[in-house]
């Protein structure tokens, strides 16, 4: 797995490639953990090029989203394909997440919504 983190005008992208599983969730979350705090105004989860995605990679969005919300902050994911979009809506966790098919629909999303989850 791979992570990087563009910071922008208080929006902090998140590209996630690979495999997010229980091997590879704790680094993730050690890498995004901290844009809880500080200038950081809005997450965009952008999850395009995950190939797989399992239960502790969904607990670690849960996380990053609940500890988000209550700073008053918001996510937004974006680019997760269907296969692993249907993990939220069987899990009933699709009600507590915001989805957009691209970036640039995202960082609209982002400007306008209140926080999502907790």
């Amino acid at each position: 797995m791979n992570v990087s983190v563009e910071l922008k005008d208080g929006l902090a992208v998140v590209k996630v490639k690979g495999l997010v599983d229980l091997e590879s969730s704790p680094a993730l979350r050690s890498r995004i953990i901290g844009l809880c705090g500080g200038d950081v105004k809005g997450v965009l989860m952008d999850m395009s090029e995950v190939k797989y995605l399992d239960s502790s990679g969904m607990a670690t969005l849960v996380e990053l989203l609940n500890r988000l919300a209550a700073a008053g902050r918001k996510m937004v994911i974006t680019g997760l394909k269907n296969e692993m979009r249907q993990m939220f809506s069987i899990t009933k966790l699709d009600d507590r997440f915001r989805f957009c098919a691209d970036a640039a629909e995202a960082a609209a999303l982002l400007g306008k919504e209140q926080p999502r989850g907790a």
